[in-house]
């Protein structure tokens, strides 16, 4: 019968150990530069990340949220009864959202618009790349908008209408900078009825 020495456990474990730590392609050997990590860092993060800050829809003070807006967002316009919105039949432009906010949010929407076009605005206070989504219930990606620049110049925005059946249940508003931002969102009946 054939016995094992009480050290080879030991020595085995400390030979794998040792293996493990050795690269195997080369790559960081001798001093050079470590593989890129495909994975961004929390510094890296592009306009479209998926993590966000998510807030529920609330109706309670939206007016007063409306009032916060910087003056040259339609949303003063609607409230005043006017129409600014070129492709929405008179009278259904609805503000369904108007918030102000410093970070890369998910924002509820409520169900209840008067139809499936949107227009919404963003005004920021330092210049910065933005990325809208427009998403449905189940995540899915219905309208968007990105690339662009946000300031303090005046508000950028996207208008537009989404396919029927599907409808808006969240906006994705991401940033790459630092910015303080306020946005409106609207909600409309399109001149073609839809």
């Amino acid at each position: 019968m054939m016995r094992i020495p009480k050290a080879f456990p030991g020595a085995t474990a400390l030979v794998l150990l040792l293996a493990a730590c050795v690269p195997l392609d080369g790559e960081g050997a001798a001093g050079g530069p470590p593989a890129p990590s495909p994975v961004p860092t929390h510094h890296e993060v592009p306009p479209t990340a998926s993590v966000l800050m998510f807030q529920p829809y609330e109706s309670e003070g939206l007016a007063k949220r409306i009032s916060g807006l910087p003056p040259a967002m339609a949303a003063h316009q609607v409230r005043r009864g006017m129409h600014p919105v070129v492709d929405a039949e008179p009278g259904s432009e609805r503000v369904q959202l108007a918030e102000h906010f410093s970070t890369s949010t998910r924002f509820a929407l409520p169900g209840d618009g008067p139809g499936r076009g949107f227009h919404i605005e963003l005004s920021c206070s330092t210049p910065v790349a933005y990325a809208f989504r427009l998403l449905d219930g189940d995540s899915a990606e219905l309208a968007g908008d990105g690339g662009t620049q946000c300031g303090p110049g005046g508000p950028v925005g996207i208008s537009g209408s989404v396919a029927t059946p599907r409808e808006a249940a969240f906006l994705e508003v991401t940033f790459r900078g630092d910015t303080e931002a306020d946005l409106a969102y609207m909600a409309f009946v399109p001149v073609d009825g839809t």
